[in-house]
């Protein structure tokens, strides 16, 4: 597949590509539930939240968005699952994991995208408002959300 240093085509005929963080943006909690944002003001963005659980890690996502489930190895389970909370903080979680952990590069979004898997690498996508954001795994670690993956 030619050309997947500029972007990945996901199931769908989705482009990938993330969204970087807002300096603003109030952080989530990084313990074995996923918090509902701490601020006292911010009750409106707590009521607007769904629990979840998987595997042994409960955690709250944004209500109404799209919990993304992933089977990396395609063997019909769920190898990790990705959601955004309803702060816009973007989570993720897997069977070893000792909870929900915030996804490395700061991004908020409004909700998350697709997924792939390239060779030796992962990506994920979020969509903010009507961009898509992308993150990729690879060399052992996630990276920057940015417009393209790659």
């Amino acid at each position: 597949m030619a050309g997947l240093g500029m972007s990945v085509a996901l199931a769908g005929g989705l482009t990938v590509g993330l969204l970087p963080a807002a300096a603003t943006a109030a952080p989530a909690r990084a313990d074995r539930t996923v918090a509902r944002p701490a601020a006292a003001s911010d009750n409106a963005v707590a009521a607007g939240s769904c629990a979840i659980t998987r595997w042994a890690n409960k955690g709250y996502y944004k209500c109404g968005t799209k919990v993304l489930d992933v089977d990396w190895d395609k063997n019909g389970t769920t190898d990790e699952t990705f959601v955004v909370a309803a702060n816009r903080t973007i989570w993720h979680t897997w069977r070893a994991a000792d909870g929900w952990k915030e996804m490395p590069g700061h991004g908020r979004a409004d909700n998350t995208g697709g997924w792939a898997r390239i060779a030796n690498w992962r990506a994920v996508t979020v969509w903010a408002g009507s961009t898509s954001y992308c993150n990729t795994f690879k060399s052992g670690k996630w990276h920057s959300w940015k417009r393209k993956c790659g």
